[in-house]
């Protein structure tokens, strides 16, 4: 999903580097690993947040909520409203 957010937002020109660049910047930089999380579970997540109706948003938190994992966002939404987020 971050993959796919980051194609959309490079392609309004909100982003200056490609999807691909900036996963493998991350990659070699802060050790950012694909996840493998069983989409369905995430999805049951995601049926569950109700402060925003963006879809990428929705399905990212619920990614990081599955686990309670950190969620590395500048949104502010997501920072209100995620405990688990950080910028």
């Amino acid at each position: 999903m971050i993959r796919l957010e980051l194609q959309y937002l490079y392609e309004i020109g909100r982003l200056g580097s490609s999807p691909n660049q900036i996963i493998e910047y991350l990659t070699n930089q802060a050790n950012l690993r694909i996840c493998q999380k069983d989409f369905s579970l995430i999805i049951q997540q995601a049926m569950q947040i109700t402060w925003t109706h963006d879809v990428f948003d929705r399905l990212i938190v619920a990614n990081a909520m599955v686990n309670e994992n950190v969620l590395l966002s500048k949104d502010h939404k997501i920072l209100e409203n995620y405990t688990h987020a950080r910028w």
